[in-house]
């Protein structure tokens, strides 16, 4: 199941807003605060009863004009965010809808099942020995935050501890079946689909209604109960989705592991594509869990989330557990298979529930300490198993789950440590550690990064005191230089985990290929005893990277990922006009998420080294590289960044090849929506792609974009076969003796339904794609995307045939029957306008301040030495 999460961002109309405070007290205790600064409740605030709730520290108000910024002033204020609506969007009805009594006998329904999986699996039976041993989970509880739980004798033991329903709706039952289903892999005990824990205390909160809405301030009320009640070790959370700037949703996440409860929850379905990861499985405090085919239990589901964490570059998902075909109970009290990582994720909240209670029954007498999620976390990792079929740990984590090894060989005899995930960064290993082993490391290059987390057993708040750098090779001693960063400026770290990033730099050039092998040797000092003792741990993580020499110019290429705008927090729309599901751009834009096809082509195929460029063109050397990719490009381009750029081209010879995307004012204001839930219109900041801004950078070389939108076939050339320009912008200037190339293609109309084409107007001849000697144009990157690849050709002639053009001046990509040396200036209307910018683009468009030096890096931390 994923969730999607709607913020209200047209912060002047009327919508519910979350009012957050340090301190807990009843709700009525803080709408009195919030009418000591609004005034009394009715002109410019009502507050939103939501029935009884214990103390807590927020309350939800409606605000009937932007008054946000005034609640400021209250003391012990914390924060103020809309409220989110969440649509449980990739959870099919369908999926459920199909029960037992749809077909003539219990064999039929099976048999079925086995025809749309290729097999069934119940991931309980592999902890059966378990139970025989007495870790059947009697000593833990488990919290199941999803669509309610109807029991049923025939697959629980017993009643679940509580239920409890925080949604609108006056019911406890579970009519969509999904919560049900969830919690029998959890605590289940029929023989043909058993949970991991049958024995374990199940707490039920329904946060969502049979509609599958829900809202933030709902999951906030269940948290808060568990915090206030301390009765549960382990919550579950079968949701996800890309927000992951919801303040008050994570920051209560972090309060719940702080006080000592796991949190499981799934990676999501948004895969194959990469950067699809969900939250709040995304972050460090929580197990976030991928999926698992049935039919091949060594390879990852093609549905689940992949690829590094946006914001922080850290490896997720944590580990997988099987995903499809998974048995589990219907409420109608039948097993059926289902699939999604919404059923692997309890899968491993289940065997979480066993590490605690093997814990708790433990002879050690340090246990009660001892049972924190990091431990959880660690028993997890360290003996999770890597999938028999090559696969990066950006897709798979640690492995697969490993129910007897995490019980009997880490919980059952636990000592309290600190770790590292992942326990070594083994650059140089394909495709375990694909992108970074896809190129070496070479001098002039852009640096390697990535991100360490660090998991503490010992204590809830630790920080790090001491990291260094030894090479293994002493004559080498001086080629890589090795720095870190923390998460926190203060260096602590809470609650239980911590991230450390990890930069490496080529010093010079080298000949031959090197192998860098090499430890970073972290000191890690914890808290203890309430802040009065200290207690210091090392720990060492191995680092090995390949180094070569520094390849030829024309055989470098830089990616342009600054001027990349995604949600959150911007409402950037998705670059397919088709798209129905989802209608936010949140994959990253970059070579390791959505265009990971293109970069392995570029790398693997082709031969190309490809640099990442994450600050303004100031902080690059035109010198080193032979093209400039500007691919999706939403953020507008400063005017020190056009003059640099053009005097590269005119001055360096760089090349630069623009992918555009679809754009146009009536779409925009088409791709608008009004929000019942939060009563909030969202408008898009920018289209597919700023056209306007791009224009602006490609004007000084006579070329120009329009603003009409057009999608259909492209020719066969340009992909090997068939493919498509899905929603891109034609060409209208460029410049005497540009090559251009044209399709046949069908303008979209504003109001048109997405995924409809225009067939009543005849289609049109229109340019798709421009080019000079030194700089290329194309209006659409759908057929490069993995996120909007619908089965055809990816355009790779198109992409070779145009750098080899632009690098080789190779003119074979345009044969005479499909291109045109233009004899004169084309102009075919006025390239698509730039427009004051809204207060909106302004809020989410990249900070300009600064310059290039380490301290102005994109989270503000200084990076230091590892020496």
């Amino acid at each position: 199941m994923v969730l999607v999460l709607l913020p209200a961002v047209c912060l002047g109309s009327t919508a519910d807003w979350i009012v957050r405070f340090d301190e807990y007290k009843s709700v009525a205790a803080h709408f009195r605060s919030v009418g000591r600064v609004l005034g009394p409740a009715g002109r410019v605030w009502a507050p939103v009863h939501r029935g009884k709730r214990p103390h807590t520290d927020f309350c939800l108000i409606r605000l009937f004009e932007p008054a946000a910024g005034a609640l400021r002033r209250m003391p012990g204020y914390r924060g103020a965010t809309p409220e989110r609506v969440i649509r449980k969007s990739a959870l099919k009805r369908r999926s459920l809808a199909v029960s037992p009594r749809d077909f003539e006998s219990e064999e039929e329904a099976r048999e079925a099942d086995v025809r749309r999986y290729g097999a069934t699996v119940a991931p309980g039976k592999s902890a059966e020995s378990l139970w025989a041993l007495g870790f059947d989970g009697a000593n833990a509880s488990v919290a199941v935050f999803d669509t309610g739980v109807r029991w049923s004798a025939k697959h629980f033991r017993s009643p679940p501890v509580e239920t409890i329903n925080w949604t609108s709706e006056p019911t406890l039952e579970d009519k969509l079946g999904h919560g049900t289903f969830v919690a029998s892999l959890v605590a289940g005990r029929c023989s043909e689909c058993p949970g991991f824990a049958p024995s374990v205390k199940l707490h039920v909160h329904r946060v969502f209604t049979n509609d599958q809405i829900s809202f933030t301030s709902w999951f906030l009320d269940a948290f808060n109960y568990v915090l206030w009640k301390q009765n549960v070790d382990v919550v579950n959370l079968s949701v996800g989705g890309p927000d992951f700037a919801d303040a008050p949703f994570v920051d209560k996440i972090r309060e719940v592991t702080a006080a000592g409860i796991t949190v499981v929850s799934a990676i999501g379905n948004d895969g194959p594509t990469w950067g699809s990861l969900n939250s709040p499985a995304d972050m460090p405090e929580v197990v976030g869990v991928g999926g698992t085919e049935a039919k091949a239990p060594d390879e990852i589901a093609k549905f689940s989330s992949r690829g590094r964490t946006l914001w922080d570059r850290r490896l997720k998902p944590d580990l997988v557990a099987p995903a499809a075909g998974v048995l589990g109970a219907l409420v109608s009290g039948k097993c059926r298979a289902m699939h999604g990582t919404s059923v692997a994720s309890p899968s491993v909240a289940g065997l979480a529930a066993l590490i605690v209670s093997a814990a708790a029954i433990s002879a050690r007498a340090d246990f009660g300490s001892s049972r924190n999620p990091a431990m959880v976390k660690q028993c997890l990792l360290e003996t999770a198993t890597p999938l028999g079929k090559p696969t990066s740990v950006y897709a798979q984590g640690a492995g697969a789950i490993d129910p007897k090894r995490a019980v009997l060989e880490c919980a059952a005899s636990y000592v309290p440590r600190v770790t590292a995930y992942p326990p070594a960064l083994r650059w140089n290993e394909c495709p375990t550690f694909s992108p970074h082993c896809e190129q070496p490391l070479f001098h002039t290059g852009m640096p390697a990064v990535a991100n360490i987390t660090i998991l503490n057993g010992v204590g809830v708040a630790f920080r790090i005191t001491r990291v260094r750098w030894t090479n293994d090779d002493d004559d080498d001693d001086d080629l890589v230089r090795v720095e870190t960063k923390l998460s926190r400026r203060d260096g602590w770290m809470w609650p239980w985990v911590g991230a450390l990033g990890v930069r490496a730099t080529v010093t010079r050039d080298v000949e031959t290929h090197h192998l860098l092998e090499g430890a970073l040797e972290i000191t890690v000092e914890t808290l203890l005893g309430g802040g009065v003792r200290r207690e210091r741990r090392d720990l060492r993580v191995p680092l090995s990277a390949n180094v070569g020499p520094k390849p030829p110019r024309r055989k470098r290429l830089l990616w342009d990922a600054t001027h990349s705008l995604n949600y959150p927090p911007a409402f950037a729309p998705r670059d397919s006009l088709k798209q129905q599901a989802d209608l936010l751009d949140w994959n990253g834009d970059i070579p390791d998420t959505n265009f990971r096809s293109l970069y392995l082509h570029l790398v693997r195929d082709r031969g190309y080294a490809v640099d990442v460029l994450t600050k303004d063109f100031d902080c690059f050397d035109a010198s080193n590289y032979g093209a400039l990719l500007l691919v999706d490009s939403e953020d507008v381009f400063t005017d020190a960044e056009r003059a640099k750029l053009r005097a590269d081209v005119v001055s360096e010879g760089l090349a630069v090849f623009v992918v555009a995307d679809w754009h146009s004012p009536a779409l925009i204001e088409d791709a608008a929506f009004f929000d019942d839930n939060t009563q909030v219109r969202w408008t898009p900041v920018v289209g597919g792609a700023n056209v306007p801004a791009l224009n602006q950078l490609i004007a000084p070389f006579g070329l120009g974009i329009g603003d009409r939108v057009f999608e259909g076939s492209l020719p066969s050339r340009f992909c090997g076969g068939s493919c498509e320009f899905d929603s891109g912008n034609a060409i209208v200037r460029a410049p005497r003796g540009a090559l251009v190339a044209r399709a046949t293609l069908n303008e979209r109309k504003p109001h048109q339904p997405r995924r409809k084409r225009v067939n009543r107007d005849p289609p049109e001849d229109v340019v798709v794609l421009a080019a000079t000697p030194k700089v290329a144009v194309f209006g659409d990157s759908g057929c490069l995307d993995d996120a909007h690849h619908s089965g055809g050709y990816y355009c790779w002639p198109l992409l070779d045939g145009v750098l080899a053009w632009l690098l080789d001046a190779n003119r074979s990509f345009f044969p005479h029957d499909q291109q045109q040396v233009l004899h004169a200036p084309l102009d075919l209307g006025p390239p698509a306008a730039s427009s004051p910018e809204s207060t909106l683009f302004a809020k989410y468009s990249r900070p300009r301040a600064g310059g290039c030096d380490d301290d102005d890096d994109d989270d503000q931390f200084r990076w230091l030495r590892a020496a």
